[in-house]
């Protein structure tokens, strides 16, 4: 796999190719990027518009993501209900939590491995702010799929604390951080990004922003 390719194009091209017609053409899955990057509407980091891999770098992604095996393939999945959740690739607990924040719209669809996440967090913490929740089961998603490593205990370390409580839980994540040399987990995302990109992903996905709001924002 490219390494020059940024994880997220890596991502994406993976998602395009598994929920492509089978053995759809790579010039078919390199036209579907080349119109995702051009396209302001969709939830796409600003910093990656311009970073959109080539054709023959879609090509070997493609041919990568192929030789992959079905258990590998199937985070890249698009969810949808019932068929996700017959097939065992996710469990009809997370049926409601996962509806609620299912696209209308078939051409921008959610992916197994971010569902699988978004709701383990959202059992974890169901108080968290949504843009929070929605950012975290996007980095660990991506990462468990590139083969990435995650930090999970600074990720433990926000969940315990609830540092989104208040002032006072703030202080004491703080402080568990520094004493335990912890990094925070969202060191490098402010607040004002995570909610631009739940936005994002709202507008393009066409949810009502209030539906995945909930939780503190």
């Amino acid at each position: 796999m490219p390494s020059e390719t940024s994880p997220w194009w890596q991502a994406k091209v993976a998602e395009l190719t598994e929920n492509a017609a089978d053995n759809a053409p790579t010039t078919d899955i390199y036209r579907k990027v080349v119109r995702l990057a051009a396209d302001e509407e969709a939830a796409i980091p600003n910093d990656e518009r311009m970073r959109s891999p080539a054709e023959r770098t879609v090509r070997d992604l493609v041919k990568a993501h192929r030789a992959r095996s079905p258990e590998e393939r199937g985070p890249f999945r698009h969810v949808r209900w019932p068929e996700t959740f017959i097939s065992g690739l996710l469990p009809w607990e997370a049926a409601r939590t996962v509806l609620d924040v299912l696209p209308i719209n078939p051409e921008r669809r959610i992916t197994v491995g971010w569902a699988r996440w978004y709701y383990r967090l959202c059992l974890a913490a169901p108080d968290a702010p949504r843009a929070d929740l929605h950012w975290s089961a996007t980095n660990i998603a991506q990462c468990e799929a590139l083969e990435l490593p995650v930090d999970w205990r600074a990720l433990e370390c926000w969940l315990a604390l609830s540092p989104w409580e208040g002032e006072e839980a703030a202080q004491r994540y703080h402080d568990a951080c520094q004493a335990q040399r912890i990094e925070r987990w969202f060191r490098g995302a402010t607040r004002d990004m995570r909610l631009n990109e739940l936005r994002a992903f709202a507008r393009a996905w066409n949810i009502p922003i209030r539906e995945i709001k909930k939780g503190g924002e």
